[in-house]
């Protein structure tokens, strides 16, 4: 109840999914693959208790897929890799300016 104390929304709810999973490979990792069912388990009846009234009042999972499906991820990607270079041609065109400084104050 912790993660929701705020409310619900689809970070959280992937936030308790990727939470659940790292839970699972720990206990497979450290030879307790007896207790993935009962974490399965656990996480069904909470998000059937809990959050799934929140998902059908957003339409439901079509809606996650809708706002994060879609190549959300592949844009992402292309928006950061533009950023990036728009990083490296500024941090180019500083340090130009600032080697060019040095050199012609060398030379006063």
């Amino acid at each position: 109840d912790e993660v929701f104390r705020d409310g619900v929304n689809w970070g959280r709810i992937v936030g308790l999914f990727a939470f659940g999973g790292a839970l699972c490979v720990e206990c497979v990792e450290k030879e307790m693959s007896p207790l993935v069912g009962r974490i399965i388990e656990w996480m069904t009846v909470y998000l059937d208790n809990h959050i799934q009234p929140w998902i059908q009042s957003q339409r439901g999972w079509e809606r996650f897929a809708e706002i994060f499906g879609q190549d959300a991820a592949a844009e992402s990607r292309r928006s950061q890799e533009s950023f990036k270079k728009w990083l490296l041609a500024g941090m180019t065109l500083v340090t130009g300016v600032v080697v060019g400084s040095l050199i012609a104050q060398k030379r006063l």
